[in-house]
């Protein structure tokens, strides 16, 4: 495992539900998600920490969901990295397609329970 690239996973089961949750940690978790996400408001790069914010998941100009996305900054997050969580729509197909759309721009599939790890290797769980 390594500590200095940034991880992405789906964070909610993978069955349909109204709400699906896809979790990005690590230096390039904002600007990452912030190359998908298009919104009204400010950049993601210049939101404040634990804010909400609406918006839409765009590929080359097509819309593929409307979302929330909270960007939950270094050192105040689970992992003690930034972290951007996306809360989409729950179909299993959206937060794959979103998900895929996160990896391309150069973020790593998260292993199982790497969140958790890197959480207690920054010191967050004792």
């Amino acid at each position: 495992m390594r500590l200095d690239d940034t991880i992405a996973a789906i964070a909610t089961p993978l069955q349909p539900s109204g709400l699906g949750v896809i979790r990005v940690s690590g230096e390039q978790a904002v600007s990452a998600v912030e190359a998908l996400f298009k919104t009204n408001g400010k950049p993601l790069k210049k939101t404040e920490t634990h804010k909400l914010v609406h918006g839409w998941i765009k590929d080359d100009g097509k819309l593929i969901d409307k979302v929330l996305v909270v960007v939950m900054r270094a050192p105040h997050s689970y992992t003690t990295e930034d972290v951007v969580e996306i809360q989409c729509h729950g179909s299993p197909f959206v937060l794959r397609i979103i998900l895929d759309l996160v990896l391309r721009q150069g973020v790593r599939l998260a292993g199982a329970g790497e969140f958790t790890q890197r959480a207690f290797l920054h010191g967050r769980l004792t």
